[in-house]
């Protein structure tokens, strides 16, 4: 009986952290679908809003970017705590939509292991979309 406990116990814990992988590998894959078609644009952070240290709130920027001869300005979630990072006056990289510049991301860095698995799958989507074969 102990043994079917762990063993359910087990699966669900892996259930969830293949939950967990595959949900973080698709925003990263969608945001290296859009880097191929949206603009890249540097600017820096113009404000930040930094939650309380015991907080579990991420860090939220103001930006201001110039597109088409026009200036905007976005509020952006940083999806982080690091102050350091994101802090007034700091480089930030941003994907902007070149049809609608209100819709824009921050574009971060594709470094690591789990980003090599998202640049596969964004390849393989596109290898898919040029064959005529999805969307």
């Amino acid at each position: 009986m102990a043994g079917t406990q762990l063993g359910n116990s087990l699966g669900i814990f892996f259930a969830l952290l293949i939950m967990i992988f595959g949900t973080y590998i698709s925003v990263r894959a969608r945001q290296l679908y859009l880097r191929g078609k949206w603009i890249s644009i540097d600017t820096s952070i113009i404000d930040c809003d930094v939650p309380p240290p015991a907080s579990e709130t991420t860090i939220v920027i103001t930006v201001r970017f110039q597109l088409n001869g026009e200036f905007h300005v976005r509020k952006l979630n940083t999806g982080s705590n690091d102050a350091m990072t994101y802090s007034r006056g700091n480089a930030v990289s941003l994907l902007v939509n070149p049809n609608n510049p209100k819709k824009c991301l921050l574009d971060t860095d594709y470094t690591g292991p789990v980003e090599k698995i998202a640049i596969w799958l964004v390849e393989k989507i596109q290898d898919f979309q040029q064959s005529g074969r999805f969307l």
